[in-house]
């Protein structure tokens, strides 16, 4: 420091350092001046080693150094953090985007409590927002509706919660009706990955509308029971073929022995007689017949003895059997068998699988064919067993012969929907299973209800 600019600040009582480079040392000054007189009446020297100096001033360098990089550490996390908060939002409106743009309604649930749910959800049941819906229900199983003879999914299946039940791989048949805001039914398929599941522990669940495809299915199942109806009249032409050849031969007898004079008064009564029996056989036939259709379109629930509806059914079918030359084995047992069910459908599906063993064994030429049925209880389960000597189905298809569309007959012979009618019959309607295994001469058909 320069000597004037010392006496300067000597002569203001500015305080001022000097340093003392060869006594390795580092003095402050601080001078006290009378302000009344200006004179410096005093100076106070404050003496100390430049290292520790230095030392402190290093020190406080590191301390600023260390203060700065951990404000830039903060600074950086903070803003990383908000940048993840942006991302994650960015990601959640893209999410829901997403789901809203999808046709089918979409929830996030636990399986009690809804979290998330699309516009589609809000659209069918009126609802603005989710906070609303939730205003008055949690969960969306409290829309899920009975429907007698139907296997729908509800909010409580047998004590086990709706969404824990579909958890069992055993049931896939996972349909439920809804009522919407404008109280149309609509029925949905629902669809859950449960080897997906969200961060959270929740899941996606998803609504697919198949009303659309139920209506066709009804279609379908309509052109079947006509096909049906068809063979019924086939039968009734079987049945009725040797009555009215009997009828014609007496008919016909009687005239031309009478137009040769040599009808006798004894020969009147027996050929009567035969012409009364055999028109009263047709009329049975067709009552027969008549009630056997009005039942296939009953679907009232209602007691019905089993054992019965399978005689009922083998007795339509009897004649175009036996002029196929296949005898049926079935002693009617004494036992009814009891049950609650819409009556024609057990026969409509008796029906479709002796007429598949007929065609079968017809087509593969089947030396003596035969059909037996048989009938075993297991507590409160019977097992309809139907079994026949055809040869049995290929291993390749016979998972997939209750597929809708398919068949092994001629596109002129088969539609592919009869034994998919069947299961449809027996697992929706009649709350049952229907499987098929290759026994030791043809296919077995394995039907398993539940007795009253």
């Amino acid at each position: 420091m320069q000597s004037d600019e010392i006496k300067r600040k000597i002569q203001m009582g500015i305080p001022f350092t000097v340093e003392l480079a060869k006594k390795h040392e580092i003095v402050v000054f601080v001078p006290i001046v009378n302000r009344l007189s200006g004179e410096i009446v005093a100076v106070m020297l404050v003496s100390k080693e430049d290292t520790f100096i230095r030392y402190r001033f290093d020190e406080m360098e590191q301390v600023v150094v260390v203060v700065m990089i951990v404000l830039v550490f903060v600074l950086f996390f903070i803003y990383r953090e908000f940048l993840s908060k942006k991302l994650a939002q960015t990601e959640l409106r893209n999410n829901q985007k997403i789901l809203d743009s999808q046709n089918s309604f979409i929830i996030i649930t636990d399986g009690y409590e809804i979290k998330r749910v699309n516009k589609t959800f809000l659209s069918f049941f009126g609802y603005p927002t989710i906070e609303s819906f939730k205003d008055e229900h949690n969960c969306i199983c409290d829309y899920f509706t009975f429907e007698q003879g139907k296997n729908y999914i509800l909010k409580d299946m047998d004590g086990i919660n709706w969404f824990e039940y579909i958890k069992d791989p055993n049931h896939k048949d996972n349909q439920v009706k809804i009522y919407d805001k404008d109280q149309k039914e609509h029925i949905f398929y629902i669809e859950i990955n449960f080897d997906d599941t969200l961060e959270d522990g929740n899941h996606i669940v998803t609504f697919v509308d198949i009303t659309h495809l139920k209506n066709i299915e009804s279609q379908l199942f309509y052109s079947e029971k006509m096909a049906s109806l068809g063979n019924m009249i086939g039968n009734i032409a079987h049945q009725w073929r040797q009555p009215r050849s009997v009828i014609s031969t007496c008919a016909s007898g009687v005239s031309m022995k009478h137009e040769y004079g040599i009808l006798k008064d004894e020969d009147i009564e027996p050929n009567m007689n035969l012409i009364v029996q055999n028109t009263q056989y047709l009329s049975e036939t067709i009552d027969i017949f008549r009630d056997f259709i009005k039942e296939s379109g009953d679907k009232e629930q209602k007691q019905v003895s089993i054992s019965e509806i399978i005689s009922q059914t083998l007795a339509i079918m009897g004649a175009s059997l036996k002029n196929n030359h296949i005898s049926v084995e079935y002693e009617q047992p004494e036992n009814p068998y009891l049950a609650t069910m819409a009556k024609g459908e057990l026969a409509q599906v008796i029906t479709n699988i002796i007429n598949n063993a007929k065609d079968v064994m017809i087509e593969r030429n089947i030396k003596d064919p035969r059909i037996d049925i048989n009938l075993e209880q297991k507590g409160k389960q019977l097992l309809i067993i139907l079994e026949d000597n055809g040869g049995g189905i290929n291993e390749e298809i016979i998972n997939n012969i209750f597929e809708p569309y398919f068949t092994t007959k001629h596109k002129s012979k088969g539609t592919g929907l009869g034994l998919y009618i069947c299961h449809k019959i027996v697992t929706e309607s009649l709350g049952g299973k229907i499987y098929v295994k290759n026994g030791e001469f043809g296919a077995k058909f394995f039907i398993e209800l539940l007795l009253d």
